[in-house]
This record gives C-alpha cells, structure tokens and sequence, in this order.
C-alpha cells in the first residue's frame, strides 16, 4: 500500500511539474510575440516564469528523490544488518540516508520558498497595478470635474 501511495505521490509530481512547465514555456513564447506590452509587466512575467519553471525543476527532483528512495528502502534490512565487531554509528549507510534525506527536505524547502516568494510577488505586483489604475481613474475624474465646472463657469459667465 505504501508503494501504491508514493508512486501515485511521484506520478502527481511529475505531472503537475510538467503541466506548469508546459504553461510557463507558453507564457514565455507569448511573450517575445508581445512586443507592445509595458516594460514593467515584461519584467514581471519574465521573473515569474523564470521562478516557475525553476519550481517544476524542483518537483522533478524530488519526485526523482521519492521514486529512489524506494530502491534504497528495499535494501536497507540487509544494509543496516548489525555486524558484532560494528558500533551501531559505523555504518556508512546510516549517513548516506541522513545526506539523502537531507537533501531531499532541502528541495521540498526550495520549492516551498520559490513558491512563497512568487505569491509575494505576485501580491505585489497587483498591488501596485492596483494602485496605478486608482491614480489613473482618480485623474480622469478630477479632469472631467475641471470640464464640467470650466463649462459651468461659462455658462454662468456669459
């Protein structure tokens, strides 16, 4: 059961990495295609894919790490079998398992921040689009309220 679970867990993995992947080349192709966009969002996109496709890279990995973690688990009875003249620290397998759980952790950690700094900057991003917008509206209707009492004035004027 356990085996059924992690290659459905590296399976996902692997194909919501190669989904993302798929979607972040498209954005990039789109992209170039796009030469009339403004340079700020450009910049933006470009960032995000570049942070995205770093993330699917990651999720390979550590699909990749799951998937051998199971070769190694089948052989780690006979691995970590004591020896009488062995101290229980001695074994050689003990700290490949520590490094290759280490590294492991360290991918899923990677992705996790990527992750987290890309809805940061995400947030940000709309943020600041949002606020643009509201400065834009704000002046368009300060504007028309200058024409609507220019033309009151005028009216009252003549």
């Amino acid at each position: 059961m356990e085996l059924f679970f992690g290659i459905v867990i590296v399976l996902v993995l692997l194909g919501v990495a190669g989904y993302f992947g798929w979607l972040q080349i498209q954005n990039s192709q789109n992209l170039r295609r796009n030469r009339d966009m403004p340079a700020e969002e450009r910049q933006f996109i470009r960032r995000q894919v570049r942070r995205r496709l770093i993330c699917c890279v990651l999720m390979v990995i550590f699909a990749g790490c799951l998937a051998g973690w199971f070769f190694i688990e089948a052989r780690l009875p006979e691995r970590l079998a004591n020896n009488p003249e062995e101290k229980p620290g001695d074994n050689p397998w003990v700290e490949m398992i520590v490094y290759y759980w280490t590294f492991a952790l360290l991918v899923l950690f990677a992705i996790l921040a990527l992750a987290g700094l890309d809805a940061i900057a995400t947030a940000r991003y709309g943020l600041r689009s949002h606020r643009a917008l509201e400065n834009e509206r704000r002046a368009v209707l300060e504007a028309e309220a200058a024409r609507l009492r220019q033309q009151r004035h005028e009216r009252n004027g003549d």
